[in-house]
Order: structure tokens, then sequence, then C-alpha cells
């Protein structure tokens, strides 16, 4: 028997479990996109991440299906540990450096380190010219008229936005392994429970 039809084989015997896989991990994301906690960089992200969650399933699939249940268990820890570190890397991220403009509600990242043409208005305003990351700067980006590029280096603002995606997909890769570590261990139960 080939390695699908002993996928299709599962699935049909299991395929409520598949199917809560699947979907959770590929719903998630767009979840929380609407809720407004996805990266604003780039359009689609949801999507982006959902593809992304799937190919973590089958790859998590194709490899583990073979493997003791303490193996499996291992991998879960692990992947929750990646899953914790990344969430709360992701909102100290999110909430440091994503910014809400007053005046039309767009969301704009930040960045980390002013820009030369920044550092008149940063000493007007009396703020750190050491200190960009990203500082005092609500009345420094107003005066830039709300244009990031203008108070902080182009790197730096690359960066967070870069650092913020690696989050959030990490995030959801670590996510969609335990959800499918979760549906091969309960296959396995099932297999191996007794008659």
């Amino acid at each position: 028997m080939t390695g699908l039809e002993g996928f299709k084989k599962l699935a049909k015997e299991f395929r409520s479990i598949l199917m809560l896989g699947v979907g959770t991990t590929s719903i998630a994301p767009i979840l929380v996109h609407f809720a407004g906690f996805s990266p604003i960089w780039p359009n689609g992200i949801g999507a982006i991440t959902s593809v992304a969650a799937l190919l973590v399933l089958i790859f998590a699939f194709q490899f583990s299906r073979n493997v003791k249940i303490s193996v499996i268990n291992r991998r879960m820890k692990t992947s929750l540990a990646v899953c914790l570190l990344f969430f709360l890397s992701y909102f100290f991220l999110f909430a440091n450096f994503v910014f809400e403009i007053p005046v039309s509600g767009d969301k704009t990242y930040l960045g980390c380190g002013w820009s030369k043409a920044s550092l008149e208005i940063v000493e007007a305003y009396f703020a750190d010219p050491n200190d960009g990351c990203p500082g005092q700067f609500q009345a420094i980006l107003e005066a830039s008229s709300y244009r990031p590029n203008i108070v902080w280096t182009t790197s730096s603002i690359n960066n967070i936005a870069f650092g913020i995606l690696l989050c959030w997909v990490a995030l959801f890769v670590g996510f969609a392994n335990i959800v499918a570590l979760f549906v091969l261990h309960q296959m396995k139960d099932g297999i191996n429970a007794p008659n």
C-alpha cells in the first residue's frame, strides 16, 4: 500500500478529526486577520498563512505518521514552546511597533533608530536623540505628517515589518504542527485501541 493510499484509508476512518485539524489551521489565521491583529504587510497575509499552515500539515502527516507516540508527544511539546515564544514575540512587536494613525485609522509600522532627516524634529520636541526605538514618537510622527520613513530609517522599518511577519508565520506554522501531531496521536490511539 502506498503512502497516499494509507492516508486515504486513515482519512476515511478518522474524517472528523482530520477535518477539524485542516479546518482549524486554515481558518485561524484568517479569523485573527479579520480581528485586526495580523501584520499590515503583505496584503493577503491571512490566506498566505493558511497555505503555509496547510503545507505544515502535509509535511507533519508525511514525516510523523510512522513514529512512536512518545516522539509525537515530544514534538508536540517542542511545537508548543515554539508557539509560545513566537506568540509573545509577535505581540511585543505588534504592541510596540504598529501604530494606528489618528486621522485616517490606517496602521503603519514604526522603526528603530531616528533617520538623519528627523533629528532636528526630535530635538525640537526635546526627545532623546539616542532613543529612537521607537522612542517618544507621537508628536514627532505627527510633525512629519505621519510618514514613518521620515522619522526612522527605512531599513529599520523594513526589519520590524519582516520580524513581525516572521513571528506571525512561525506562530501559525507551530500551531499547525501541534494540530497535525494531535490528529496523528488520536489516529494512532484509534488504531491501537482494543476492539
